[in-house]
This record gives structure tokens, sequence and C-alpha cells, in this order.
């Protein structure tokens, strides 16, 4: 947000500019707030990543693009970051991706249960002849 408020300086926003503003302030603390929320959760299901799945992500990366690390890490400085503060923000992107995926499942086996717990016996029969 510092970067565009410095852009607009003192001028005066048209009223385009003014909900374009707001829209963007909303997603920012919608983005701040999930990941708030994400890392607690993160923290609850005590979901790490080692750092050898860190590397192999990258190197598979780097086959990806056909790059050496040399070619790699002069890519990712190019981008104004360190490859210490890429493998950083590359651990915690597939920690979010593990739980959210730890949450679907949980979410899905929750289902699952209160399915089975409401289900009638005569609806596993059912289930078993169109299955």
């Amino acid at each position: 947000m510092k970067p565009i408020l410095a852009q607009i300086g003192n001028r005066e926003l048209s009223a385009a500019e003014k909900e374009q503003l707001n829209k963007l302030r909303k997603q920012t603390l919608e983005k701040m707030v999930n990941d708030v929320l994400l890392a607690q959760e993160i923290k609850k299901y005590q979901i790490s990543v080692p750092d050898e799945v860190v590397e192999d992500e990258i190197r598979r990366t780097q086959e990806q693009r056909g790059m050496s690390a040399e070619q790699f890490a002069a890519a990712v400085e190019k981008d104004g970051l360190t490859m210490e503060d890429f493998r950083s923000r590359l651990k915690g992107m597939i920690e979010n991706r593990n739980c959210l995926v730890t949450w679907f499942i949980a979410k899905c086996l929750l289902r699952i249960a209160k399915f089975k717990k409401n289900m009638k016996p005569d609806t596993t029969i059912m289930l078993l002849k169109n299955g």
C-alpha cells in the first residue's frame, strides 16, 4: 500500500480511483487477516516443512526452467530477494498449502462421519446396489 500511496501523493483522486483504492485496502486487510489465521492453524496442526522439501522444490523449478543453480539465484536476486529470503517465502507457501490440504481433509472426514452417523441402515444397501 505504501508505494501506491506514495505515487498518489497529495493529488485529488477521482471517484473511480477512490473506489479502486478502497477495494485494494479491503483486499490487503483480508490477506493480512487470512495470513494470521493460516499462521495460527499451521501452529495448531504443527505443520512444518523440512529444508529438503524446499530444496527439492527449488531443484524442480530450476529443471523446469532449464536453469543452473547460479542462473536461478541470479534471477531471484534480480527480483530483489536473496536465496535465503526466497527459501523462507517458499517454505511459508508450502506450509500454507499443507495447512489448507490438512484443513480440507479434516472437513471431509467430519462430513463423512456426520453422514455415516445420520445414515439409516437401508441407505447402505441402496448405496451398494447403486454404486
